[in-house]
């Protein structure tokens, strides 16, 4: 499985967590791990090249949003 899958996997077990969570104070520290896994998985979306022009129809360096049907 590749990171990024892995991630969201990750990513999508913690909401899970998060709306079973009874106790606020345990929903709120699975919400900061949420969004510490959101955060690596941004980052390697970055690292491997994948923000910039296309993923979302946007060009995340200048903030453009481009067609995504050319």
């Amino acid at each position: 499985m590749s990171v990024m899958q892995e991630s969201i996997l990750k990513m999508h077990e913690q909401m899970h967590k998060i709306m079973d969570a009874k106790n606020p104070q345990e929903r709120e520290r699975l919400m900061q791990v949420h969004g510490h896994i959101m955060h690596q998985y941004m980052q390697a979306m970055k690292d491997g090249g994948m923000i910039g022009q296309g993923m979302m129809g946007a060009d995340a360096k200048s903030g453009t949003a481009q067609a995504m049907n050319k």
